[in-house]
């Protein structure tokens, strides 16, 4: 059986997290399209991770996977509040594509919800690229779905679409919190 552990992303795993956005987002690009992604250089990427993990704010949920020392996926979302609501900007949850299909991202999502348990969030949102159907089905599998945002970016001078999804907590018969899926009571309410 393969294992790995799941733990809080530190500074330390800065080069690691670096190296592991570029190569996945190079592999997932080759997928949807002919054209091949010039991935920003790292210096780029360590700039960013850099500033995102020095937020004083303290306002973020950073988790890793591993085997051993090496990094094999991550996940990181950002804690905001609007309109009275706690929502998680997840931006970013990548998985090494050496890796992909063993249920990583699913159990990064996962070790994410109990922090958005504890910190009362109601909302998470995040931006797939439109032909990312890989991401697409994992997302929907825990029962994220598409709403009607969609934001249009270029790349090589090509067109492409990131599509809003979104995943909503409810209570439960019990009162216990749980994320609206694909076949939760809300929906089948609002389907009536």
């Amino acid at each position: 059986m393969f294992k790995y552990t799941i733990r809080k992303g530190t500074q330390d795993d800065l080069e690691a997290i670096c190296h592991l956005q570029s190569y996945a987002q190079e592999k997932a690009f080759s997928e949807i399209t002919e054209y091949e992604l010039k991935v920003p250089s790292l210096m780029v990427y360590h700039e960013l991770w850099k500033k995102r993990l020095n937020d004083q704010h303290n306002d973020y949920i950073f988790y890793v996977a591993c085997q051993e020392s090496t990094v094999l996926g991550f996940i990181y979302c950002r804690l905001v509040e609007y309109r009275d609501r706690k929502i998680a900007l997840v931006k970013a949850l990548y998985v090494n594509p050496t890796h992909w299909g063993l249920g990583i991202g699913l159990d990064l999502l996962k070790h994410l919800d109990k922090d958005l348990v504890k910190n009362k969030v109601e909302i998470i949102s995040l931006f797939i690229l439109d032909q990312n159907k890989r991401a697409e089905r994992l997302y929907k599998k825990i029962g994220f779905k598409f709403d009607s945002v969609v934001r249009k970016v270029n790349v090589h001078k090509q067109e492409y679409y990131l599509r809003h999804m979104v995943l909503k907590r409810i209570k439960d018969r019990n009162g216990a919190d749980i994320f609206a899926g694909a076949d939760s009571d809300e929906d089948k309410a609002q389907e009536k």
